[in-house]
């Protein structure tokens, strides 16, 4: 019995040996971490002006309300759509009269607060979402309205896209029907403004096998004469990473037809904050998707500008006042119907974040290669760099895969005296439109996860510096992981110390005699 004892207690005992061993080796790793070279900072590469990347798809403008808000959040271009049917319903479809009082109305309230317009034709004889048949024969009434239309508008409206998702229902026709009409559409806009620039189709995914057979009817010539910016939809459900695989797709189809040069635009990207039920909506399922939707605001412009997209418009401004949160068609708005009777509206989270990045960075220049990031704890550090013209240093920073503690600092010019550069730091919540300020810091430590932060420093003050200098981001383990380790490692030994006294006494213990007495 006593040796069976103590063989169990030695297996323990080599248990807590491992354990003590694997403690030790963590720990000394945080202490002499094995970190992978980091990323150059450069300033001489990937430098992007920030111009008119942010924009809105989708928003009633018409209304003085709206224009004001639309205002507040700050887009460059708003994306709405052309629409033949409203301005003929009063006259017929083969009329060559039309009432343009709403777009009169539109691209004036718009123009009057410094915002450009892209207008999107769309749709056939009547109103969404019943109108997207536009059979063969009513394409000579379609292509009289847009002669119409461009005229009226030359030199007012100069941005034009060819219509709105072809590739998913929006048009009924066959595919070669949809060439063969948007060929024709597209001369005549260049024929009736030749100063406008005219935008791609805006094809949904992207599905770039609809775009290859689109590329092969127009001709890869005539299709890069006809259109001046490449168009698409990339639309990623809640996981806004997937955007820099759909951006890598495009560039490839365009490099491969010899396009590469031109400008892409995003004209639609989105998230609904939509629940699946009734019994949801309220909920804290409804509010964690509200927050959500402002990181995803976050994460897609910082990604988009980035990779050189000209215009990221995100679709819409506002929710839908008539429905309730189980529509996901009416959920995508930066604002919500905070007043359904009046038609009254609020910020949501991702507004906030949407006006606040815009702020931030407007005018300003993204550098690609300004942050270096020093890791041993693996996953994916996702880091972008702004500088504004406040000489401030904006940037947005995530980590996929792995939970992190981050210690941020400034790259002191060569020359300096080696000392920390110090920074002023504001630390925003985009949520609530607040932020947490902290002065003359050396270095700034957060918890860095899924959810992307959003900083500004400012290094110049004091300093008379106007120039970007880089940024160090060095990732080490969280405090918790850390005093975890410590914990295990006590227990571990004060085990093994009573095993080992424990197995001293079953050694010392005298066993009772088998045999019987004497």
């Amino acid at each position: 019995m006593k040796n069976s004892q103590i063989f169990r207690w030695k297996a323990v005992g080599i248990i807590l040996w491992l354990c003590i061993f694997t403690n030790v080796v963590a720990l000394t790793s945080m202490a002499f971490p094995r970190v992978v070279a980091a990323s150059p900072i450069s300033f001489d590469t990937a430098v992007i002006p920030i111009k008119d990347q942010m924009c809105i798809s989708h928003g009633p403008a018409d209304i003085n309300y709206h224009a004001e808000n639309l205002k507040i959040l700050g887009p460059k271009i708003l994306r709405n759509n052309i629409e033949w049917f409203r301005c003929a319903i009063d006259y017929g479809k083969n009329t060559t009269v039309y009432d343009f009082s709403y777009y009169d109305t539109l691209f004036t309230n718009l123009l009057n607060r410094g915002i450009e317009s892209l207008g999107c034709f769309v749709y056939g004889w009547g109103w969404w979402p019943n109108d997207y048949d536009l059979p063969r024969e009513d394409w000579p009434f379609y292509y009289n309205f847009t002669r119409a239309f461009v005229l009226q508008y030359a030199g007012i409206l100069k941005y034009y896209e060819i219509w709105n998702e072809p590739n998913i229902g929006f048009w009924r026709g066959t595919d070669e029907d949809f060439f063969e009409f948007s060929q024709k559409l597209a001369s005549i806009v260049r024929s009736c403004d030749p100063n406008a620039i005219i935008i791609s189709p805006g094809i949904v995914g992207p599905e770039v096998s609809y775009l290859d057979q689109m590329i092969a009817w127009y001709g890869e010539e005539n299709f890069s004469a006809t259109y001046d910016i490449i168009a698409y939809h990339a639309y990623s459900g809640r996981n806004a990473e997937l955007l820099s695989q759909k951006m890598a797709d495009v560039k490839l189809w365009m490099e491969s037809h010899g396009l590469e040069l031109k400008p892409v635009w995003i004209t639609e990207i989105g998230m609904a904050t939509s629940v699946a039920t009734n019994d949801q909506i309220g909920t804290a399922i409804a509010t964690e998707l509200r927050l959500y939707q402002a990181t995803q605001v976050l994460k897609v412009y910082a990604q988009a500008i980035a990779a050189n997209i000209s215009a990221t418009f995100w679709y819409c401004q506002n929710d839908w006042c008539d429905t309730n949160d189980t529509y996901g068609e009416g959920r995508f708005g930066l604002m919500e119907c905070i007043d359904p009777v009046h038609y009254l509206y609020g910020f949501k989270p991702a507004g906030y974040a949407y006006t606040l990045l815009n702020s931030l960075i407007e005018n300003g220049t993204c550098y690609a290669n300004g942050v270096a990031v020093r890791s041993f704890t693996g996953g994916t550090v996702s880091s972008y760099y702004f500088y504004t013209p406040r000489n401030t240093t904006v940037l947005i920073l995530w980590s996929q895969y792995t939970a992190a503690w981050a210690r941020l600092s400034v790259i002191a010019p060569e020359g300096s005296s080696g000392s920390a550069m110090l920074f002023d730091l504001n630390d925003f919540d985009y949520f609530t439109n607040s932020s947490a300020s902290f002065p003359g810091l050396p270095a700034y430590e957060m918890e860095l996860g899924f959810t992307p932060v959003l900083l500004e420093l400012n290094y110049s003050a004091g300093m008379a510096l106007q120039a970007p200098l880089g940024i160090l981001i060095e990732i080490v383990y969280s405090p918790d992981i850390v005093a975890l380790l410590v914990i295990i490692a006590t227990i571990s030994i004060a085990g093994l110390a009573i095993l080992l006294a424990r197995v001293r006494i079953l050694r010392k213990k005298p066993t009772a005699s088998r045999g019987g007495s004497p």
